[in-house]
């Protein structure tokens, strides 16, 4: 190679060698980071911090937040934090006086700055800050009577070591033991608090009196604290201090209490602040709005009260009580009781923060929880919630690292679009701290609530006529529609005229009504965003005074049309029927009226009733209704026979004087039974009825013949007709259908006497007393009837022969004819 070429290049790379030393040179880096430290509570804190080549910015944090930038604190009340160095590339941290708050993760880092400076951080480094036992409260100057209880206070903060009494420098107690072996001694109070207060019952002036002292020994991080020397004074009488205020230490923002309780109080109690007066009594004076007298004055407590403690308040106090008189009421003081407010401690930056849960999918009627939180700081801050600049109450709750606020509540419609607000107080802050949440939205119950003025819109024809529309909703309502049968009416429809006031209100009026309008519906519709709802109206047209009066004259020509054939018609109707329900059966024995109707029917025969000579023939009573057959009695002429014109009597079977023969009345001649009949004739078990017909018509002959004539206006009763040559005997079935005949005649005469002893059937006074008549001798019948029948029923049972029958009915025609003729003869005589 060229000699020239290569010292080129050895020259090009000693350059490059020197430009990537430069680059290493100017990088910075940390020569010194910050490691974990434990400091004693009350003593100085450092953590330490350095930088190489510094281009960037050196920022301290705390658990993520900045607290200083460079070699400022952010926070100019926190005096206790400064940044120790030459502030070029040494920056440590500092912190005096360290409390439990200044506990956390503290971080250094520097941003990025120059020409291949990189933003770096350190490591974490934890400050844990130790507590160490301190007094809380310390026993103080005690004046009580004798036999009366003293208490001596004494409590401790982080309590590591013993705690032990002293009186008069000798050692009475070991924590809650007491060592001196006297009863009335006793360690009262919350352990657990650190409260460890002497307490002696019926206190002796010579044993008890003295001085008194509460020491704690050392251990752990802490030293040994002794308290003040406090005496007990024993007084025999008059007023004396039971309870005296001692040495307090108070948070500035926090309440501060003075104790004093006098006995037999005869003189005015004053507190003295620094010597000068600033209560009488019960009485402050003026200008000190924060301080109070509080506690029971019945038990003599008179304890002073400083609301919001501050720097201003640090002084000795005593309590004093001026002479009385009265033997032991001198003036009385205490000894006097140091107050210190130390500084209060600033809660965490970046607090307080509000928080709303659940925070999403809000509706209406949801319950939620809004908290508004603070943590650290000396003491903890108040926090109170505002809405819309109002402010309200919470649940306000403060611990030894944090107070929250929390409220909970039910999302109601009112709500929408409410700013909640969080106002955090501190003695620490210059300005008060606050934090918000967003405008509440969540999603609302629709409500739509529509109403009309009328439901039922009358309106006369051709005239116009309105109804109005208003609706409340929520969300509001956007606007309003009008339907007529269901379909919305256009604004083109000249039938119909809408008017709108806003969202309140909509009327809609018929400008010329019309009779196809009549019964018409009109609804009127409200929305808003989320729902709509409708109501509805009912439109009625009236009609001219002509229409009505027109309508009126038809309804009362319809109602004299309905007067003059319709109910004519139903009262005809109502006649008939009830005609129909008056025909009964008729009298046997001589005429009846009913109804004022003439009835001349003397018997009812049903179709089953008439023998045919065939008794397995006969229809069944069981299987088909009987028919009832009306009979009209034929009137003989008064002429021929000169009778009275009574029924004619039914003809005897042959053989029975007492059965009558079955007649078919208004039957034609030539009768399909007639002709069976007669084909019949002569056979066992039947009967001639022509025959018999013959032979009774020659009898009513042979008796009219033989009478006396009478007057035309009375007809005589037709004499029985004599018995038939033919001998003719019944058939089982025929004694069977006798029998039926003879049970509906005694039905039809039960019916008679009921229908007459009801009233419905009424006799004429001739026609009375032949019934009567008739009456008795149908009674003596029946009874003779009833005693041949037992007769008959004996002799059938010893013989059942053809002569034996033939000999019955012989003797039964035979009596027969004998009556008839002596009744005939009786009759002559009378005429």
């Amino acid at each position: 190679m060229d000699p020239t070429r290569r010292s080129n290049a050895v020259t090009a790379t000693i350059y490059f060698f020197i430009m990537l030393i430069g680059f290493a040179q100017a990088q910075q880096a940390f020569s010194v980071q910050p490691s974990d430290t434990q400091v004693t509570e009350g003593n100085t804190a450092t953590l330490r911090c350095s930088v190489t080549n510094k281009g960037g910015t050196l920022t301290w944090t705390r658990d993520g937040a900045p607290i200083s930038v460079e070699g400022n604190i952010i926070d100019t009340t926190n005096t206790r934090y400064t940044i120790q160095g030459d502030a070029s590339s040494t920056y440590d941290l500092q912190i005096t006086e360290a409390v439990l708050a200044d506990s956390g993760q503290y971080q250094c880092l520097v941003t990025a700055g120059g020409v291949g400076s990189d933003e770096i951080l350190s490591d974490l480094a934890t400050l844990t800050v130790l507590q160490v036992q301190s007094f809380i409260k310390v026993p103080g100057d005690t004046s009580v009577s004798q036999e009366t209880t003293a208490t001596l206070e004494c409590q401790i903060d982080n309590k590591e070591g013993f705690l032990y009494w002293l009186r008069d420098g000798v050692i009475i107690s070991n924590d809650t033991q007491i060592t001196n072996g006297i009863v009335r001694y006793s360690i009262v109070g919350d352990q657990a608090a650190g409260e460890y207060n002497l307490r002696i019952v019926s206190a002796q002036e010579d044993a008890d009196q003295g001085s008194y002292q509460c020491v704690v020994t050392a251990a752990g991080t802490s030293e040994r604290i002794e308290s003040r020397v406090a005496s007990l004074s024993i007084q025999g009488s008059g007023q004396r201090l039971t309870i005296v205020p001692s040495n307090a230490v108070f948070t500035e923002g926090t309440t501060a209490l003075m104790r004093c309780r006098v006995a037999d109080k005869a003189g005015t109690l004053s507190w003295l602040q620094n010597s000068q007066p600033i209560s009488y009594d019960k009485e402050v004076s003026l200008g000190n709005s924060r301080y109070s007298i509080v506690g029971d004055e019945a038990e003599g407590d008179f304890n002073l009260q400083i609301q919001d403690a501050s720097p201003n308040d640090v002084g000795t106090y005593h309590c004093i009580v001026s002479a009385a008189s009265g033997a032991g009421n001198e003036a009385i003081s205490s000894s006097g009781a140091t107050l210190t407010v130390i500084a209060a401690t600033a809660p965490d930056s970046g607090y307080p923060v509000c928080s709303l849960v659940p925070s999403t999918d809000l509706k209406e009627g949801d319950n939620v929880t809004i908290s508004c939180t603070s943590r650290g700081g000396e003491p903890q801050p108040k926090l109170d919630w505002l809405r819309d600049n109002l402010a309200f109450d919470g649940n306000y709750v403060a611990l030894s690292l944090n107070a929250r606020n929390d409220v909970s509540f039910r999302l109601t419609n009112d709500m929408v679009g409410a700013v909640f607000e969080c106002l955090s107080s501190h003695p620490a802050y210059t300005t008060t701290q606050k934090c918000q949440l967003d405008p509440l939205t969540f999603e609302l119950t629709p409500t739509i609530q529509v109403s009309l003025d009328t439901l039922t819109l009358e309106i006369k024809e051709d005239e116009t006529g309105a109804v109005e529309c208003t609706a409340t909703g929520d969300p509001a309502v956007l606007g309003y529609s009008w339907y007529y049968n269901g379909v919305q009416i256009a604004e083109t429809d000249a039938r119909f005229l809408i008017t709108e006031e806003g969202s309140s209100k909509s009327t809609l009026t018929v400008t010329s009504a019309s009779l196809s309008m009549d019964e018409a519906v009109v609804s009127c519709e409200a929305r808003n965003r989320i729902d709509s709802e409708s109501v509805y109206a009912v439109v009625r047209i009236i009609e001219d005074d002509l229409y009505q009066i027109v309508l009126a004259v038809l309804a009362l020509i319809a109602f004299f049309v309905f007067a003059l054939i319709v109910v004519p018609i139903i009262v005809y109707y109502c006649y008939r029927k009830q005609q129909k329900k008056t025909k009964v059966a008729p009298i046997e024995n001589g005429t009846a009226t009913i109804s004022g109707t003439k009835v001349t029917s003397n018997y009812f025969i049903t179709e089953e009733t008439i023998p045919n000579g065939n008794a397995k023939k006969s229809p069944s009573r069981s299987s088909s209704k009987p028919k009832v057959l009306d009979h009209e009695t034929k009137r003989v002429d008064s002429a021929d026979e000169g009778s009275y014109g009574s029924p004619t009597p039914l003809p005897d079977l042959t053989g029975r004087g007492r059965y009558p023969q079955p007649i078919r009345s208004q039957t034609p001649d030539g009768f399909m039974n007639d002709t069976m009949d007669s084909a019949r004739s002569g056979r066992v078990g039947s009967y001639d009825v022509e025959a018999a017909q013959l032979q009774h018509e020659a009898e009513l002959q042979g008796s009219v013949k033989a009478r006396r004539p009478s007057s035309s206006r009375r007809s005589s009763v037709s004499t029985p007709p004599p018995p038939l040559n033919n001998k003719v005997s019944l058939s089982p079935g025929e004694y069977l259908i006798r029998d039926e005949y003879e049970r509906k005649l005694k039905e039809l005469e039960s019916m008679k006497k009921s229908m007459t002893g009801s009233g419905m059937i009424q006799d004429d006074a001739k026609s009375r007393k032949s019934r009567d008549g008739g009456e008795r001798r149908k009674h003596k019948h029946k009874k003779r009837d009833k005693e041949r029948d037992d007769k008959d029923k004996e002799s059938h049972k010893k013989s059942k022969s053809k002569e034996h029958r033939e000999h019955r009915d012989k003797k039964d025609k035979k009596e027969r004819k004998d009556k008839k003729e002596k009744k005939d003869r009786k009759k002559d005589s009378s005429r």
